[in-house]
């Protein structure tokens, strides 16, 4: 193991990472599959999140260069063994996804699968969107009016009524 931000925590190169005070095993997983470790910074005291494959790579591998992803050559973001990675362009990485098989049959997770109210991400509810778009097809209200009464933004609006987003049959 090597210790990493000033003896802060220690990285393995098949991707553990421990708090070297404790020894205990530290991080979690995101909702998109990656696994990540909190930290805080020690000059500014600010927490700082990394990703543990990003972790690996630079501490076993080499310092990322501007522009490039890393990629897990095998498509499992659970496996943060340094020989798992690589440093390539976005372009690459999406093309290698392609070509090893995770675009399909829904092996890859999307960040949220939830779209519309249901979606974490959700500043509006159903009964709001449904609201929304009636109060847009009668004409008495325009978009900049609809995104200040439901505090969004008027390009969000123009993307409900327009069915773009919150698309319900």
């Amino acid at each position: 193991m090597k210790e990493v931000k000033n003896g802060r925590l220690k990285v393995s190169i098949d991707g553990t990472v421990v708090n070297p005070k404790t020894g205990r095993k530290i991080g979690w997983s995101e909702r998109n599959g990656y696994l990540g470790v909190g930290i805080r910074d020690r000059d500014s005291n600010k927490p700082m999140n990394i990703f543990i494959h990003r972790l690996v790579f630079m501490v076993y591998k080499e310092p990322l260069k501007e522009g490039y992803e890393i990629n897990h050559k095998d498509g499992n973001k659970q496996n943060n063994h340094a020989s798992n990675l690589e440093q390539i362009t976005r372009r690459e990485n999406i093309l290698h996804g392609h070509r090893i098989g995770l675009y399909d049959a829904g092996k890859i997770k999307s960040y949220n699968k939830q779209m519309g109210h249901k979606s974490h991400n959700s500043t509006l509810t159903k009964t709001q969107v449904m609201e929304i778009r009636l109060l847009y097809a009668e004409g008495n209200v325009t978009l900049e009016e609809l995104g200040s009464v439901n505090k969004v933004n008027p390009v969000t609006i123009s993307r409900i009524v327009n069915n773009k987003t919150y698309k319900y049959s």
